[in-house]
């Protein structure tokens, strides 16, 4: 076949073809393919022109796969043939050939007139002939193959200036079609891939506000990609200062900062990945698929999993892995004998992973290869977490329990001594952590933070929250405490209570657990169904960015597209979606609810049909309200 497609006068598209599918970042559609080499004929060609390079291609529904990984390692050896002109040259070429494809976005590229229809309904109704049919990959992934053609346009910098006329252009069209697409995700990846390159300083500020102006307005345009012009002429009352924020494009995840504040793991639907703290950059990514219960150590040598056996549907627990985190070889295993492991954590050290079943503990030493074990003194119906405190001596397990004082027990390490906390009105803890150095812990029970000094057994309210606070998290090394309810974070100085900042961040999804980084300049916020955001605390606590931001918590549309609504922190804006103006405004708080396992959001806009007129609905315990 190689001997074949290296006759330029006969076979040039099929060494073309196998060029591009040996370069791309994920698997192309026929209509993908078509955009790339720009051909005109039917898409029923697409097939005949994949079999004839049948050795190596394969396709199901009209996307285009290697026939087997040694496939695409065989062609990775024949650069010569395959690239002619250099790879570098090849990237350049499909970084141009995404941005002549991508002259096509425009403003409603649907036509749908109304600026607050769903991106739901629009993909209810999509035209006959898709404008956005096979601009998917270049949409995702353009910044991606000029990054890789550096080589070329460091000795030619005009190449950086199509980006900036690109982001001029078209920056707010490619995020409606990266929404319509459901690809907005890709928006984030791009733009931190453009803030690393050497583009000029004109180009970069354009790139840095772009991310900015995305982080803040990405629950709307996600929901509504019409709106994305709107925003940019009627928006709501923001700061002349952006919010220190920046994101990791990985949804639904739990996360583990590095002991050397360098990296942050990200685990998710069985996938771990690394980040960059610094720029937010992908370093590695580890498919773990068949895994649960993936648990990081801090040092980043390690990560502890469970196994799985059994017929689909009907899996059990097998065993426990600890594997080495760059190999992923195992370094120990032990079967679980019909026992099953609710969680797993390593402490601070990375030189112990203590293990939770429904009746036991189990600690593991990782250097010594030796064993602990305890009964587990309580019942925990519900395990929300668990945490060590700073020197590893001792392991809090925390959750729901009908017994009261139950609800939190602390085991010493060494003796497996229980401790368990003395206010028996404390039922429910969501969250709790160890102050550094000290045997003191701050937890969150029914909204409200409390103090515990373990060795003096003493716990008291140490804030009485008006919101309901869910998550806690300490720096390490400083005295500011971090408090999260569903949708805002609080930074509080630990000694007087001082409120030192307030975080909106833009995002509909619930606050699923903060993280502190170890030098604490970093402090994670995993959302239930959007991406991890980084805060920057020290550039936050600085007076110049104290912030008292306003974040749109959720965009409410009338039944006919012409007025919206959106939610902020304390009150209600009312637009007309056509024109963006705004119409009134109502002092309604928007106020979510809801426990540590489920999200029940009890607040909405409903818009009458016949007259202009919108009602707000508020629902707490016993309480309900209504604003015409």
């Amino acid at each position: 076949m190689m001997e074949t497609i290296s006759d330029k006068s006969s076979e040039d598209l099929y060494r073309r073809i196998l060029a591009i599918i040996s370069t791309v970042h994920r698997p192309i559609t026929f209509s993908e393919l078509m955009a790339i080499e720009d051909l005109s004929f039917d898409e029923d060609i697409v097939p005949e022109m994949v079999m004839e390079c049948g050795c190596f291609l394969t396709f199901r529904d009209k996307t285009i796969y290697f026939v087997h990984q040694s496939a695409k390692d065989f062609l990775a050896k024949k650069q010569d043939i395959l690239f002619p002109f250099g790879l570098a040259r090849h990237h350049l070429g499909l970084f141009d050939k995404s941005l002549k494809g991508l002259e096509k976005l425009k403003m409603d590229i649907y036509g749908q007139v109304y600026p607050a229809i769903s991106v739901d309904d629009i993909l209810d109704n999509l035209p006959e002939h898709d404008p956005l049919s096979g601009l998917a990959y270049f949409c995702q992934f353009w910044a991606h193959h000029l990054r890789h053609s550096q080589a070329i346009c460091v000795e030619d910098p005009l190449q950086y200036n199509k980006v900036h006329q690109f982001m001029a252009d078209k920056f707010l069209f490619w995020l409606e079609a990266l929404s319509l697409l459901r690809s907005l995700p890709a928006a984030m990846k791009t733009l931190q891939i453009l803030e690393d390159l050497p583009l000029n300083g004109e180009t970069i500020a354009l790139v840095e506000d772009a991310r900015l102006f995305f982080l803040f307005f990405q629950p709307a345009i996600k929901d509504h990609p019409l709106q994305t012009p709107k925003f940019v002429v009627k928006k709501p009352q923001v700061n002349a200062q952006w919010s220190p924020y920046m994101t990791v494009p990985e949804f639904g995840c739990e996360t583990t900062f590095s002991t050397d504040s360098k990296s942050l793991v990200t685990v998710s639907n069985s996938e771990m990945a690394i980040w960059k703290v610094s720029d937010g950059m992908e370093s590695m990514r580890t498919n773990l698929e068949d895994l649960g219960h993936i648990t990081p150590s801090p040092d980043l040598e390690w990560f502890a999993c469970v196994t799985f056996g059994g017929q689909p549907g009907h899996e059990v627990q097998t065993a426990i892995q600890v594997r080495s985190l760059e190999s992923n070889s195992v370094k120990w295993s032990r079967t679980l004998d019909n026992h099953q492991v609710e969680r797993m954590k390593f402490s601070p050290d990375s030189q112990w992973l203590v293990m939770c079943f429904n009746q036991d503990l189990l600690l593991w030493g990782v250097e010594k290869n030796d064993f602990k074990r305890w009964p587990l003194e309580v019942s925990l119906p519900h395990l929300w977490g668990i945490e060590f405190s700073s020197d590893s001596a001792l392991v809090a397990f925390f959750g729901n329990s009908h017994k009261g004082s139950g609800c939190i027990v602390v085991v010493d390490v060494c003796t497996g001594e229980h401790r368990g906390n003395p206010k028996a009105a404390i039922k429910d803890v969501s969250s709790a952590v160890f102050l550094p150095n000290i045997y003191q812990i701050m937890m969150c029970s029914w909204g409200d933070v409390w103090s515990w000094n373990i060795t003096g057994e003493e716990c008291e309210q140490w804030l009485r929250f008006d919101g309901y606070a869910r998550h806690i998290a300490s720096s390490h090394h400083s005295s500011w405490i971090a408090v999260a309810t569903d949708s805002t974070v609080f930074l509080y100085r630990r000694q007087s209570k001082e409120l030192l900042q307030k975080f909106e961040i833009p995002s509909v999804s619930d606050i699923y657990s903060i993280a502190t980084s170890f030098n604490d300049e970093r402090l994670a916020v995993d959302y239930e169904d959007d991406p991890v955001y980084l805060l920057d605390i020290p550039s936050s606590m600085s007076k110049q960015n104290r912030c008292e931001g306003v974040a749109v918590k959720k965009v409410f549309v009338s039944d006919n597209g012409g007025l919206m609504a959106w939610a902020l922190e304390m009150k209600i804006q009312v637009l007309d979606a056509t024109t963006g103006s705004h119409l009134f405004e109502s002092n309604m708080p928007c106020i979510l609810i809801s426990g540590p396992s489920t999200c029940h959001k009890r607040f909405g806009v409903k818009f009458s049909t016949a007259t202009f007129s919108v009602a707000t609905l508020r629902l707490g315990p016993g309480q309900q309200k209504v604003a015409p």
